[in-house]
């Protein structure tokens, strides 16, 4: 991989562990294009509607499936982070400039 192909792979985000009386939360935030908007507030909407033994059916089903080509693992932590989470998920996506979007995806362990 040349120096080139390596910046193009990295990205930026945060993580933030905290602690909200006996659980911990973690919060977790990315920059995404616009275009991925709608197809992730799909995903989050389908994954917050689940209870555990739905959410643990869903996991066994995507990680049988391919991820498409954008995809880095056919949300495989956002189901993983509904299955430990105590409370639902919670998300929010803020229009940016320049074509990007910021996600934020909470959940309480």
């Amino acid at each position: 991989m040349t120096p080139q192909e390596a910046e193009q792979e990295l990205s930026y985000g945060v993580l933030i562990v905290g602690k909200e009386e006996e659980h911990f939360s973690i919060i977790n935030g990315n920059y995404i294009q616009e275009d991925q908007e709608e197809p992730l507030q799909e995903k989050l909407a389908k994954i917050q509607s689940m209870d555990k033994d739905e959410l643990k059916q869903y996991d066994t089903q995507q990680r049988r499936l391919q991820a498409d080509d954008e995809s880095k693992g056919a949300g495989l932590g956002l189901i993983e982070m509904a299955r430990k989470a105590t409370h639902p998920i919670e998300y929010e996506i803020s229009s940016m400039e320049n074509g990007y979007s910021f996600f934020v995806v909470k959940a309480v362990i």
